[in-house]
Formats: C-alpha cells, structure tokens, sequence
C-alpha cells in the first residue's frame, strides 16, 4: 500500500485570530512576532541563534521548545504533507496540503509573517467526524506539531479525500501507545493550565509500558509529551526514577516571553562532569528503621543487634529526624551512668539531598560512616554507610570514578596540546562561544578534535589512530548511558572499553 504523506497539527494563534486570513490566503501563518527571515538557517543551532536574538529574554526551555516548531515549519514539513488546523471560532476543523516552501513576508504584520502556502481541502469538517482515539491528538497546546500516533497520516488523507475517518488499523494498533498512556496524557492535558500534574519518574515509565529507565524510553516518553504541548520539569532523562516531575504546558509562540534574561547554556547531558546521584544507592531509598528521642537505651540497643546496624536513626513524633544513635555514642554516653533515654545518647547526623553527587560525598561518608538521605518527598527515605558503598563500589560507583579520571586527564592532556580557539574550532555554534567563554569541553567535542588527522598527528601518541577512536566512542556512548540511567550495575566485562581507555591516557599522561 503506498505510504500516505506526513500529517501536522497547526494552529491559528491563541484565540484563532490568524484563522481566517490563513483559510482566505491559502497559507499556514505560524506566528512568532518580531522574529525575522528564518529562510537562511541551515541547521537548528542558526535557529537557536536567530531566536535567542529576537527574544534575549526567553528562557532556554522555552527557546528549545520554539526550534522545534519552527525547525518543522522551514524544513521538516514537505509540500504533499497534510496540515490539520482546529478552528477555535467555528468549532470546526480544516485541512490542508502543503503547496510550497517557507515564506517570510516582510511587509506584513509582525505574527503574520512566517508562512507555509497551502492549498486548504476542507475548513468545514465536525470534530465528531475524527475518531475519538485520534481527536485527543488535535488538542496539543503547541503552534506545530507532527501528527503520527494511531495512524493519523493515512487516516488524515482519508478524512481530506472524503470527510470520512477510516478510523486503526491492526499496525496503527501495534505502534500505538499503551492505552494507559494515552488516558495519562488527556488527564495530564486537560489540567495542564490549571493544576499541572505531579508524578515520579517510575510511575511515568510504568505508565509508557517502559520496564526501566533508559535513554529510548526517555526519548519516547519526552516525545509523547512534546506531541501534547507538555514539558517535564525536571527533564526526564536527567533525573532518578525517584525523583518526582512536572507536567506543565510548553510555551508557545503567543505566549508572553519570560522576564528573565536566561543564560545560554549547554545541553544538561554535557553540563559538567560525569555525575551519580546519592539515590543510586541502593540503601538510599530503602527506608530506614528509627527511635525516638524518649525511646530507652536498651531498645536502640535491641534494634542495633537485631539488625547488625552500626546507627539507627532517631526522629520526632512527625517523623522529622534529630539525630543519630551509634554504637560509639552509646559508649560515651554509658560512661556517664546516668544515660537511660536514646536522647542521652543522641548526636549530629549529616543529611544529603537524594539528587546530590555521590562523588561529592565519598569523602563524608567514609569520615563519619554514614550519611541519612532525603527523598523527593523531602522525608527521610534511608541511609549511605561505608559498608553499602563497598558493597556497590565496583558495579555502580567505579565507572564513573574511572570516567571522571579520563575526563580530567582528556583536559589536561588535550588542553596542554591544543589552544582554547582550537578546540573551539570543532565545537557545534551552541558550544563554540561557551567553550571561549571558559566551559570546560566534554567528551563529544574531544572526540571531534581527536577525530582530525592534523591534530592527532600533533599529539604525538604512539597509539593506532583507529583503534583509540573506536574504544574512545564506546566509552562514550557508555558515558552517555550512565548519565541517564537510573539502576542497575556493570559487570567486569562491561567495564573493559573504561580501564582500556584510561591505561592507554595514563600512559600518555603519566601525571596523577
């Protein structure tokens, strides 16, 4: 069967004021007032660019969310393509085929100047003519969005040729998303505006029908989202399966641009180095057991004994934690022999966020032997000692301690070897002004400079040229693995292209 063309959602403004002279011209009118001419932008970082000038004020979600729409607008979107525009006057819907390529008119306007000729099919189809699995797609809050889910392009064409929804297929089925999916999105749609919806990073996976956090399922559930108008705040990908997000409407091109000036900054995957939060830790959101400032000595005791724990922690009657009972504090209270209350006994106990660096905290821990951790609910959700960190050292914690060395030694050694200018040479636009400007450059633009002959040839490392490359773009496409990914550990074997890279940097930099 021949494929249909591509279908997109377009939209008419806010209340519909672009409408009607969209509908009378044969055009698409996107929006987006005092934006110039986009026709010259070759890749999306020039778009960026080009927004970031326009509107120096908006935030970098905001601004991301926009190149997205507007990247479909000039060239993701092909004349042939069917365009659907909810008509929020009449209640109606209209479709189109696009007729030609993105247009700037100078001479209209502002927010009537980006523009998509169209040749307009129907501008008089009821909603109830759209099955009332695909109508839900129409009620994204963004200006452009790509129409894909449920088989919308052949059942677009249909409705275009004959007004009539041919309504799934058996393979729109297979690609669909779960069922749970899509009730969780309408629900998280409708109250967007006025009570975004609050939900673990778990529960949205399980939600997606993903089995775990992994970077696909992020990017499909992202996705998904985008296709809507929502945005999770948090991201997704950057955070724990613990950690609790948002739901809120993107913003759109009439929406007001923010107040605040926003500081171009990197994607959040390159923002720093290699980083694991303390909620990794297994222990850390395995609860914790307590007792109470009033409790006595010999119950803290039994329960210390009962466990094998080294501490227990000691809270209030709401739950909020005071302190800490140990085995050492207990002596020295004991020396005192009037000590019969866990209170007599009772000292300081360090507490660290759940998304914290656990790099940051090694060091603490292995000092004082335990640190209690707050969970996104903002209680107490368990506890990090020495004895769980060697626990989980080898498989969880070495390889970002391995990774983290090779990026220090990538810096020094390259940074060495090559200026500032040159490596910003090999930077992507986004990148180039923040390196300049004092960013410290990730693994993704090193492999660009190692990649060029002329400077590897400078290095002077008597390594084969191919083989580093290969091992260095497994490592990686590892780093970015681990940056997302929430659970489970490496095994020896896993960690081999790790260690390989790092002995063949220490022998090039033999400095610690």
């Amino acid at each position: 069967m021949e494929e249909s063309p591509a279908a997109w959602l377009v939209r008419g403004g806010k209340l519909g004021e672009r409408e009607a002279d969209a509908l009378e011209q044969g055009l698409f009118i996107a929006g987006w007032p005092g934006l110039g001419d986009i026709g010259g932008c070759e890749d999306r970082d020039e778009l960026k660019l080009a927004l970031r000038t326009a509107y120096p004020a908006a935030k970098k979600g905001s601004v991301d969310n926009w190149v997205g729409q507007l990247w479909r607008l000039l060239r993701e979107i092909q004349a042939g393509d069917h365009v659907v525009m909810p008509l929020k006057k009449t209640r109606l819907i209209a479709i189109g085929r696009v007729s030609g390529e993105y247009r700037y008119r100078a001479t209209h306007s502002p927010g009537w100047q980006h523009v998509r000729p169209v040749e307009w099919l129907r501008t008089d189809l009821p909603r109830d003519a759209v099955g009332p699995d695909l109508l839900p797609s129409l009620g994204s809050l963004l200006t452009i969005a790509g129409l894909r889910k449920f088989g919308a392009p052949r059942r677009i064409a249909r409705l275009a040729e004959v007004g009539v929804d041919p309504g799934s297929s058996v393979d729109d089925a297979v690609s669909a998303l779960p069922a749970s999916a899509v009730s969780f999105l309408a629900d998280a749609l409708q109250s967007a505006s006025v009570k975004p919806v609050r939900i673990k990073v778990r529960r949205l996976f399980e939600l997606f029908g993903a089995q775990r956090k992994s970077p696909v399922a992020s990017a499909m559930i992202e996705l998904a989202l985008a296709e809507k108008g929502l945005v999770a705040k948090p991201p997704i990908m950057h955070g724990d399966a613990e950690d609790v997000v948002v739901l809120e409407p993107a913003i759109d091109d009439d929406s007001p641009v923010e107040p605040e000036t926003e500081v171009l900054v990197e994607d959040p995957v390159e923002d720093r180095l290699i980083k694991l939060h303390v909620g990794r830790i297994r222990s850390a959101t395995a609860g914790i057991i307590s007792v109470r400032l009033r409790d006595p000595l010999v119950k803290a005791r039994t329960l210390m004994l009962t466990h094998n724990f080294s501490q227990l922690a000691v809270v209030e009657e709401d739950g909020g934690l005071r302190g800490a009972i140990s085995w050492e504090s207990i002596g020295q209270a004991d020396m005192t022999e009037r000590a019969v209350q866990v209170g007599d006994a009772l000292v300081h106990a360090r507490v660290v966020e759940h998304n914290e660096d656990l790099l940051d905290q090694i060091a603490e821990i292995y000092a004082t032997g335990y640190v209690f951790v707050r969970g996104p609910d903002r209680s107490i959700s368990g506890i990090v000692t020495t004895a769980d960190l060697t626990q989980q050292f080898d498989g969880l914690v070495r390889p970002f301690v391995l990774l983290e060395e090779i990026e220090q030694r990538l810096h020094r050694t390259l940074g060495a070897a090559f200026t500032v200018e040159e490596i910003a040479t090999k930077a992507t636009l986004r990148q180039r002004q923040q390196i300049l400007n004092g960013q410290r450059p990730m693994l993704g633009l090193y492999q660009q400079v190692l990649k060029d002959e002329q400077m590897w040839v400078r290095l002077r490392w008597r390594l084969d040229h191919q083989e580093f490359l290969l091992l260095f773009d497994q490592v990686r496409k590892m780093r970015n693995d681990l940056m997302h990914f929430s659970g489970g550990t490496l095994t020896n074997d896993e960690l081999v292209p790790l260690r390989g890279l790092l002995r063949m940097l220490r022998v090039v930099d033999p400095l610690p």
